[in-house]
């Protein structure tokens, strides 16, 4: 029995034929697989979604130990404040435009907390276009208003029992960028 060179291939294109066949087959059952596991899986969380705190009013040494908690867990990050303190009730040691201080009820490690807003405009705005203001604390009809978007950088050093936590305010632009 002689085998013709047509014959071996004939033999040759159906084997890889075959072969090809048996390759897409495994592809598509792998590609099933990862589109049914992504199809599967939770929404992802929404990246450009911004941590948010927001305290109406901050009266209590709970509220003031909230808000650290917030910015220990969202370090490094962007962040959104919206928080007023009422200029005579308020568990604040001392506020002004660019340094907030409260006592540390409970805190492990520190006997006082701190936020410092590193950068912020003096509270006039000193002919600085709006967009390139950078925010730190307002102080307007009787309150003191912490609103906007801020780099945490989490909590810097510690010096003197005082655990300062650095934000640097965003100009309107670099906040929804």
């Amino acid at each position: 029995m002689s085998t013709s060179p047509e014959g071996n291939f004939d033999r040759l294109v159906a084997l890889t034929s075959l072969i090809i066949a048996v390759v897409s087959l495994f592809v598509a059952v792998g590609g099933a697989a990862i589109a049914l596991k992504a199809w599967r899986r939770p929404y992802p969380a929404d990246s450009t979604r911004v941590p948010t705190f927001r305290l109406p009013e901050l009266r209590t040494n709970d509220g003031v130990l909230r808000l650290f908690a917030f910015l220990d867990e969202n370090a490094g990050r962007k962040v959104r404040l919206q928080i007023s303190l009422n200029a005579d009730a308020n568990p604040a040691t001392s506020i002004s435009a660019h340094t907030i201080s409260f006592p540390s009820p409970g805190h492990k490690f520190c006997s006082e907390l701190s936020i410092n807003f590193w950068g912020a405009t003096d509270q006039d705005g000193s002919g600085t276009p709006p967009e390139n203001q950078r925010v730190g604390a307002k102080y307007a009809v009787g309150m003191w208003f912490v609103d906007g978007y801020y780099a945490n950088l989490g909590q810097g050093p510690m010096h003197q029992g005082v655990c300062a936590y650095p934000l640097t305010p965003l100009t309107s632009v670099e906040a929804v960028s």
